[in-house]
């Protein structure tokens, strides 16, 4: 039994000695493993690791430089040292913002591109904050190449419907509309397969700041700017042309007024009837009545509603001319369009020039007739018509009636009463009419003296101011003598 208990030991201990002898084995090798590792560790991690630290540090370096860096060959590659430790699995999403940032600021916009385009094929793209974040930022920096840069990368994301881009690029897409053009932004939508109409259509408004941004280069740059933005899509509207016609009129260019009128009308925009009356307006002044009239034609057969002061520029326009202002005024009662006091005034304007004071009468009273209250312009105009016509009763009987229905005669008033008198050679009431102005605070002008001159002669005006204690306060001996000189008066 003993040597049975002491054959078993033997055969269980040889056993145990290769087991033993395995596990130490498996140790030494773990060991080796582990300090192979540690090695490597050691060797490649903090290289790099001091590397990445020397490298931002130089970036911050360089954005505190006074003049910004060259761009050099090397600098739109990714490093290769960054490029070895991203294969090994140390740059994550944020590292990689932390390298387009430092790009960015270096004004490197390859390197930064190169950066983000990494991040996307390593399935750690920019999220939708960080590219509305660059997109503000090249806002505010007023960098369209940038704005097109992260407007591109957004539009690359696959997980982001066409609304939630429009969100995050809004900005990118004005910017790069306003320095760029609608034409270039048309196309980067396009190569992105994305439909531009969606983005662009209804961008009036971008149009109109666009536009107003453009002022400055003139007429043509502005013709150039709209045709732009019509030729991709851009649905112009009312205020747009009402700008670029405003502007026109400015210079003017009726050239450009009648192109961009057209051009309203073929987009189906019919311009608002306030800039058409300006048009009209500027035409008659510029052309003559005749194309005046052309305008209005031209502007109601293109769907513009004439109002009163449409009606009123084409009145003043044929009074000027002498062409029938009647004719006009009966055109706007047939268009059912009730006359304003503007329009008798006018009409009272075109007789007194004529010196038909019966005509300026009866429009006085069709005014009245119509509810229409005259206003001091309308009883100036009415005495006009009568010292035009010689007539000082009918003048003094305005004169007084002007006074009678609550106005207060300017000097226009006694300008006018005083060249009635004057034509009728009534010379002592032109001395007592001076005296009135002088009682009621009128200061005499130069159409005043002009008539007391062809009425009493030069001496004795300048008797008359001096005793009214007017020839040093307002009218000296070379002033009179101008007076002379510039109406063609003899002393």
């Amino acid at each position: 039994a003993n040597d049975f208990v002491d054959g078993m030991s033997k055969g269980m201990i040889c056993a145990m000695v290769p087991q033993a002898k395995l596990h130490r084995r498996s140790a030494v090798l773990a060991c080796l493993a582990l300090g192979v590792w540690y090695y490597a560790a050691v060797m490649f991690t903090t290289p790099f690791a001091r590397r990445l630290d020397e490298y931002l540090k130089s970036a911050e370096m360089d954005k505190t430089m006074e003049k910004p860096p060259k761009e050099s060959k090397s600098s739109k590659k990714v490093p290769q040292w960054l490029s070895e430790l991203d294969d090994l699995g140390f740059v994550d999403s944020g590292t990689y913002r932390q390298f387009i940032d430092t790009a960015m600021e270096m004004g490197k916009l390859d390197e930064a591109k190169t950066w983000a385009e990494k991040a996307r094929v390593e399935g750690k793209p920019l999220s939708a904050e960080d590219l509305q974040s660059l997109i503000s930022e090249a806002l505010t920096k007023d960098d369209a190449a940038a704005a097109q840069l992260w407007l591109e990368q957004t539009l690359l994301k696959q997980d982001l419907s066409t609304r939630e881009k429009q969100t995050i690029c809004f900005l990118a897409v004005f910017l790069i509309a306003r320095k760029m053009g609608f034409q270039v932004l048309h196309d980067i939508l396009e190569t992105h397969g994305e439909q531009p109409n969606h983005w662009i259509r209804n961008k009036s408004r971008w149009l109109l700041e666009i536009l107003r941004a453009t002022r400055s280069g003139g007429l043509e740059r502005l013709g150039e700017r709209l045709d732009d933005a019509l030729q991709v899509g851009v649905e112009a509207d009312h205020s747009v042309f009402r700008y670029l016609l405003y502007e026109a009129l400015k210079v003017p260019d009726l050239a450009y007024v009648t192109k961009w009128f057209d051009k309203a009308v073929l987009h189906g925009v019919v311009p608002e009837t306030p800039i058409v009356n300006h048009i009209i307006g500027e035409v008659a002044k510029i052309e003559g009545f005749a194309a005046a009239e052309e305008w209005f034609e031209k502007a109601t057969s293109a769907g513009v509603k004439p109002n009163v002061y449409t009606y009123k520029y084409l009145i003043q326009a044929a009074s000027v001319e002498e062409r029938d202002p009647e004719k006009w005024f009966r055109r706007l009662l047939a268009a059912g369009i009730a006359p304003d006091v503007v329009t008798f005034n006018t009409l009272i304007n075109a007789a007194a020039k004529k010196g038909k004071l019966s005509n300026a009468v009866d429009w006085f009273h069709m005014a009245l007739s119509m509810s229409v209250r005259p206003d001091m312009l309308t009883y100036n105009m009415v005495l006009a018509a009568a010292a035009q016509a010689g007539d000082a009763l009918a003048a003094e009987q305005w004169f007084d009636r002007m006074s009678k229905d609550g106005f207060v005669p300017d000097i226009v008033s006694y300008n006018s009463l005083m060249k009635a008198l004057m034509k009728t050679a009534r010379t002592r009431d032109v001395e007592e009419l001076f005296w009135q102005m002088k009682m009621n605070s009128v200061m005499p002008d130069v159409v005043t003296l002009k008539t007391m001159r062809w009425a009493l002669g030069r001496q004795r005006v300048k008797e008359l101011l001096s005793d009214a204690d007017l020839l040093a306060e307002q009218w000296s001996d070379e002033q009179m003598a101008g007076v002379a000189l510039n109406t063609g008066l003899v002393a």
